[in-house]
Formats: structure tokens, C-alpha cells, sequence
């Protein structure tokens, strides 16, 4: 007996937990919460909410929202 839909679930569970985690991916680069007060920034491009809770947080951005961080004063990034 053929188990599609479970299979199916369990790849849709694994690849949306893939992104909540924010995993490191080829189209991504880490920045820096490089001040003391937290800051939440929306990506310009994907809309992404990037929520830097406290000081030397490190997060992976899009690629694509990277203009709108290196704007930003207390970012700084890492690759």
C-alpha cells in the first residue's frame, strides 16, 4: 500500500521548518545586530521579516534584501 500522502506531509513538514529555522542557504548571508536595542527590518525584495532580538544577533538574509541592510546603521555583514 502506497503512503504518497504521508510522504508528501513529511516533506512539506521538513521543508517548511527548513525556512522558520532559517537555515543557512546558497542564496543567503549572515548579518550582525552590531547595537543594543532590538530591530526588526522587512526584507525590499522578499518582504521577509528579519527580527534581530539582541545585540550580536546573527541571522541569514536573502541575498536579494541586502541593499535595505547595508543601509542600516547597527548591522553589519558577515559574508
Amino acid at each position: 500500500m502506497c503512503n504518497c500522502n504521508n510522504k508528501r506531509a513529511a516533506f512539506a513538514i521538513a521543508n517548511h521548518s527548513q525556512v522558520e529555522n532559517n537555515l543557512p542557504q546558497n542564496n543567503t548571508v549572515k548579518v550582525k545586530l552590531m547595537q543594543q536595542s532590538p530591530l526588526e527590518v522587512y526584507g525590499d525584495i522578499t518582504g521577509k521579516k528579519y527580527a534581530f532580538e539582541k545585540n550580536n544577533a546573527i541571522l541569514w538574509v536573502d541575498k536579494r534584501d541586502l541593499m535595505r541592510m547595508r543601509r542600516l546603521t547597527g548591522l553589519q555583514v558577515l559574508q
